[in-house]
């Protein structure tokens, strides 16, 4: 039995509504590619353009070719497709893998940009008012 749970997300921060992942999960030894087929399966009849499996143990040269075989899905406004069905071990995972979908990269002016992350300590001023310097202590109160 596959176990299944899913993830929404948008792929686009001013897109209305939301798709979904819908993540699979098996931690025994004996992998086989009929487990991508029940994923597809899945994801299809769900209507998710994309499913993970996510595996406890490293996945046989079929169930890459089955995955694989699922194709790709390209979301509307954007000009990369994403794979169908990812497949990735707990050992990536932990390692920093992440799941390829809309989202971890945002489209912007028509191009992909990689989100950042914001700067520690951002210091706005205003006109006439001095900011405060770096080496000053800021007073607890």
């Amino acid at each position: 039995m596959i176990r299944s749970d899913s993830v929404r997300f948008k792929t686009h921060p001013l897109a209305e509504g939301s798709e979904r992942v819908i993540v699979s999960v098996k931690a025994g030894h004996r992998l086989t590619p009929s487990m991508v087929r029940d994923l597809r399966g899945t994801i299809e009849r769900e209507e998710a353009p994309i499913g993970v499996l996510l595996t406890m143990h490293p996945p046989t040269r079929e169930m890459r070719l089955e995955a694989a075989n699922a194709g790709e899905w390209t979301p509307d406004g954007w000009d990369r497709a994403f794979p169908r069905i990812q497949i990735v071990t707990v050992e990536e995972a932990f390692a920093g893998k992440r799941i390829n979908y809309p989202g971890v990269a945002e489209r912007i002016g028509g191009r992909d940009t990689t989100l950042k992350a914001a700067p520690k300590e951002t210091v706005l001023t205003l006109p006439g008012i001095s900011a405060p310097t770096s080496d000053r202590k800021r007073r607890k109160r």
